[in-house]
């Protein structure tokens, strides 16, 4: 979390207009503190607790983080205390919102954002993770055998990047455009601030991809090891095909495919082996292909067979 906020959030403040820069970084750090506060009160349990018995929402027995102590939650792990667990999860729950900023941008009031922030969190992301994440959610295909959906989200695919996504889209249909777009240039702030912002969440992206092993076992390896492959070679694909199709690749254009070879990654690191999907024979044209579509089409993900 060190890493992959300010780094998004110089991502999100280099892609801007230089006069809306503070107003992103503002942004990010209180999503920060208002998600936090959700979390420890209500967001933990209403994901993984289960005294509800509900496919949507957990419970209300960790409310307050009441009995959320050093003691594992062996419904999600027999060796990691249970509030080192909820502080990791917090993670995901700080950044899924933020990854909106970046699509209303310069067109929303500070505090309408917050608001709607709140609202979402409890009637958009905590039913979505508990649904795919929960002992008794609706799709979750690892631990609930009763799931509706036998859905297997190892990282976020659907959790952070469905969600976020199709969010931030439906806010960009409901404002419109900004004011002045065709009308007068609006270039990037910072392409200096953007590389940045795209390599420090680079680096934060191996705790949660890897983390999400909860432990420091073969899966974690492996979910590092294919992070790195398939993020580097969607970034080194996005600027090649830019080089061949524009005559020469760009900054942003690398981190671009970076950011999509980070996404597509996420929600399968459990079930691609190094030597299977992330060589170049497999792994690495699923990048390269990942790249090139995103570029195109605007997102694209490949399972791995």
């Amino acid at each position: 979390m060190e890493t992959t906020l300010p780094g998004l959030a110089l991502f999100y403040g280099g892609l801007v207009r230089k006069k809306n820069v503070l107003s992103v970084l503002a942004q990010c750090l209180e999503f920060t503190g208002l998600v936090t506060i959700l979390w420890w009160a209500f967001g933990y349990s209403l994901v993984f607790g289960k005294n509800f018995n509900n496919p949507f929402y957990g419970g209300s027995e960790f409310f307050f983080f009441n009995g959320v102590t050093s003691a594992p939650n062996i419904d999600y792990s027999f060796w990691v205390s249970q509030n080192v667990y909820a502080m990791f999860q917090l993670m995901f729950a700080i950044i899924t919102p933020a990854l909106i900023v970046g699509a209303i941008a310069e067109r929303v009031k500070y505090t309408t954002l917050l608001i709607f922030i709140g609202c979402w969190m409890f009637l958009v992301y905590f039913p979505m993770a508990h649904m795919d994440w929960g002992i008794t959610g609706f799709m979750n295909g690892i631990w609930n055998s009763n799931s509706t959906v036998k859905a297997i989200d190892f990282a976020g695919g659907t959790v952070v990047h469905m969600t976020s996504g199709w969010s931030a889209l439906v806010l960009c249909l409901i404002l419109g455009p900004r004011l002045g777009f065709k009308k007068e240039p609006m270039p990037p702030h910072s392409m200096v601030l953007c590389m940045i912002g795209t390599g420090m969440p680079w680096v934060g992206w191996y705790g949660f991809n890897a983390g999400s092993a909860v432990g420091a076992d073969i899966i974690a390896a492996n979910a590092f090891t294919t992070t790195t492959i398939t993020t580097a070679t969607a970034a080194f694909t996005w600027g090649l095909i830019e080089k061949i199709f524009r005559g020469k690749a760009s900054v942003l254009g690398f981190c671009s495919g970076a950011v999509a070879g980070l996404v597509v990654i996420t929600p399968r690191l459990r079930f691609c082996e190094c030597d299977r999907c992330s060589d170049p024979r497999r792994g690495g044209r699923g990048s390269s292909l990942s790249g090139r579509v995103k570029t195109e089409n605007g997102a694209w993900v490949r399972r791995c067979s």
